[in-house]
């Protein structure tokens, strides 16, 4: 039976909504019923749940933010169909996500991202989820946006010239390719490489990166075997000492 629609203004009516149709209906309730056009804040909307329903037909146009909007979340939801036009933030959206067969995300607009944080902290798909295409343009931080995660996706055309931070970003993270290829990636901008690939298995191509600006180099590749050459980069003595050596961090 068609359920009439529902209209949501707010992100704490939606989270209501959301919890109350997958504790009557179960997690694999559809949900198409939500008409979610008026929201622009997604923060939290799945959260510590099991979803394997039906939000494919969301109009997700006016959204600003899902923050961990699936943290600590079992999803098995097809999220291809999502168009994006304003989203800012995703931070934490798939921290400590646990991901189906089904999940893509190669189709999202995510050019005007700002803060991509912890997007995928802890995550390992089973799959790649289509991060190749993503449009990085506008991202100023990624700190710790692969932290503990399993790389499954070819990231090496990101365009990172808007990029500030990349604190932790690979932290402790397993790549599928050890040796991918970043040399591609803008670094001009950056000034925060604290622990960015400390203990990963990272072995990929960096040396062109332009590092003029860095400010925090700390533990960048402790416990790491990474042996690439930096003979280019622009970093004080002590800076080298600092990466390498984990009694400085």
């Amino acid at each position: 039976m068609t359920r009439p629609i529902t209209h949501v203004e707010t992100n704490a009516q939606l989270r209501t909504l959301v919890r109350q149709a997958i504790s009557e209906h179960g997690p694999g309730v559809n949900l198409n019923h939500l008409d979610v056009s008026g929201v622009k804040h997604f923060d939290n909307v799945f959260k510590e749940l099991s979803f394997s329903g039906d939000v494919s037909k969301w109009n997700m146009a006016q959204a600003v933010s899902i923050c961990n909007m699936f943290q600590d979340c079992e999803l098995s939801a097809d999220l291809s169909a999502w168009r994006f036009e304003n989203l800012i933030n995703i931070r934490g959206a798939f921290k400590d996500t646990t991901f189906s067969n089904l999940v893509y995300l190669g189709a999202w607009n995510t050019s005007t991202v700002v803060d991509f944080s912890n997007a995928f902290e802890r995550t390992v798909p089973n799959q790649a989820l289509g991060l190749h295409n993503w449009d990085t343009r506008s991202g100023v931080l990624f700190d710790q946006c692969f932290d503990h995660a399993l790389v499954l996706d070819d990231i090496s055309h990101w365009n990172t010239g808007s990029a500030q931070s990349w604190s932790r970003m690979f932290y402790q993270a397993k790549f599928k390719n050890p040796n991918l290829d970043l040399s591609g990636w803008d670094a001009g901008e950056v000034r925060d490489f604290h622990k960015m690939f400390q203990r990963s298995n990272f072995q990929g191509n960096i040396s062109s990166w332009m590092t003029h600006k860095a400010l925090d180099l700390r533990g960048m590749f402790w416990d790491c075997p990474f042996h690439g050459d930096l003979s280019i980069w622009t970093i004080r003595t002590d800076q080298i000492e600092n990466m390498l050596d984990p009694l400085h961090f």
